[in-house]
Parts: C-alpha cells; structure tokens; sequence
C-alpha cells in the first residue's frame, strides 16, 4: 500500500526584498533653486508611515513519490515544507486531513484513509519524523525567509486492499513575537 502527500503552492515575493513590518518610514521632499543668482532650499514637511505586515508563505510536499506503508503500520509520515515569505517573524497552525477525490488530477485513486492523523514539526532539522523529538505541533517564531518541514503522521488502518491514501496540510499563518506560545490565528483586514 502507498499513502502520498499533497499540496498547493503560491508564488511570492521573498521577505528580504521588502521591508520588515512595524518599520516606521519617514520621507522629506527637498528642492533646490535659484533666484536671481541666489541658491535656495526649501524641504516639505515629513510624511511618516509604519509598514504592514504582508502575509505570506508556501507549502509544498517535500519528498518525491508515495511514502511506502504496510498495512497497520503506525506513525507513517509524509513531509512538507513551509517557507515564510512574509516580511515579519510568524507563527504557523498547522491542520492536517484526509483529501477524498480522485478526479484523475492525482495519480491512482484514494481508497482509504489514514487514521489519527497528526502534524509536527521537524525539530532538528534532518528531514526524518522522529516521535520522541518531533512533537511541536505548530511553526513557532518562523523568521522571514526561513522554511521548515512539518511531518503529517498517521496509522495505516488494516483493511486488505487498502492501496493509496492522499493526505493534505492546511497552514494558516498567525501571531508571532512570543516564542513558546502558539499565537492566535491572523485575521484578514481590508486596505
């Protein structure tokens, strides 16, 4: 049996082009003339503004192929990464699930689903689930530009036939700036 991971992806600007959010941004206009022969200068007055967070980040699977399994094999983990590409430090919630379609736009057709399922965060780096060191379940104090990979986890169930199971991992950026406290969701606002 073979269980794969899945993702969508977005294109962005990375952090470090742009200005980090909470920056206060002071502008002078400054003219030079001459009046009959006689330099002069006059400044406008200073407009001021604080930059706003622009939030962004990718997810993307992040392994090649279907995860091999055998059937009632625990802890069997599929790997993504997530990128920060807002320009501030963010925390990431992370909500993995099933995905039931086989539409012909995944190779194969889902015919199972893994059970308790689970997301956790790479905790040393290496790019293999390790259940006693990867236990953080959401991104924490992820800097601008950063990436981590997050390991979605489940249990095969024991079901003869059972052949693909497609799982998913749905990342919602939130608070960051506390490190050790998941911070709250973020809430779009209009401009």
């Amino acid at each position: 049996t073979a269980m794969a991971g899945l993702s969508g992806a977005a294109q962005a600007q990375t952090a470090a082009q742009q200005t980090t959010a909470g920056t206060t941004v002071s502008n002078t206009a400054s003219v030079s003339y001459t009046v009959n022969g006689t330099p002069q200068t006059t400044n406008s007055t200073t407009a001021t503004f604080v930059v706003d967070r622009k939030v962004n980040f990718t997810v993307v699977t992040d392994q090649s192929g279907f995860t091999q399994v055998n059937l009632n094999e625990q802890n069997v983990a599929t790997r993504f990464k997530v990128t920060n590409t807002t320009n501030g430090i963010q925390d990431f919630l992370l909500n993995p699930d099933q995905t039931d379609i086989s539409v012909g736009i995944l190779p194969g057709t889902d015919n199972f689903n893994v059970l308790n399922l689970r997301a956790f965060v790479d905790a040393n780096g290496n790019g293999t689930y390790e259940p006693d060191i990867d236990v953080k379940t959401w991104i924490d104090e992820l800097a601008p530009d950063a990436s981590v990979t997050v390991f979605v986890v489940g249990n095969v169930p024991n079901t003869p036939g059972a052949a693909i199971a497609w799982d998913s991992l749905q990342v919602i950026a939130a608070e960051g700036g506390s490190t050790g406290t998941q911070g709250a969701a973020l809430i779009p606002t209009d401009l």
